[in-house]
């Protein structure tokens, strides 16, 4: 099974924030022999953002406005079309990393959102964990209201999945 685009975004945002960690750390005290220089730390960073555009760019290009691009096959996975996963929870990560033009992108794709005509199944967990909480992140980081209005959309479309005799 190949790697989706989706899991590159997350794991460069990680990778970012390790490196941006090291980057204070390095600044404050003195480095020996076996830390990296600050410059180099510098690099690294500036690495791990081009290749998050380049897998945006990549998502965008194949598979924009569906749940993630499968590289391999220039597409998305069969039936997740629609529901934006990459982009939601990619929206945080973008904006760390100071790519506000694909986050705003992405917040253009957030507005005309709408979750309750998503006609294929979906998984709860899952977008409670990359919709709801990419979207709660996104209005943490920036306390853009609509990021919050669209992560109340996206409960109210869900919360049938509450509402069974089985709980599942």
């Amino acid at each position: 099974m190949s790697v989706t685009i989706s899991v590159c975004l997350r794991f460069s945002a990680i990778l970012l924030l390790l490196f941006q960690q090291s980057l204070v750390k390095t600044e404050n005290v003195t480095t020996t022999q076996s830390s990296p220089s600050a410059s180099e730390l510098v690099s690294r960073r500036e690495f791990i953002k081009n290749i998050t555009l380049e897998a945006w760019n990549v998502y965008k290009e194949y598979a924009w406005g569906d749940y993630a691009v499968v590289p391999t096959e220039k597409s998305s996975p069969s039936g997740l079309k629609g529901t934006g996963g990459t982009i939601v929870s990619s929206l945080s990560t973008l904006h760390l990393m100071g790519l506000m033009e694909q986050f705003n992108q992405g917040r253009e794709w957030v507005r005309e959102m709408n979750f309750s005509n998503i006609d294929t199944p979906i998984v709860v967990y899952k977008v409670i964990t990359e919709q709801i909480g990419g979207l709660l992140s996104t209005y943490a980081l920036t306390g853009d209201q609509l990021f919050l209005r669209k992560a109340i959309e996206v409960g109210e479309a869900i919360k049938g999945a509450f509402n069974t005799k089985t709980g599942k």
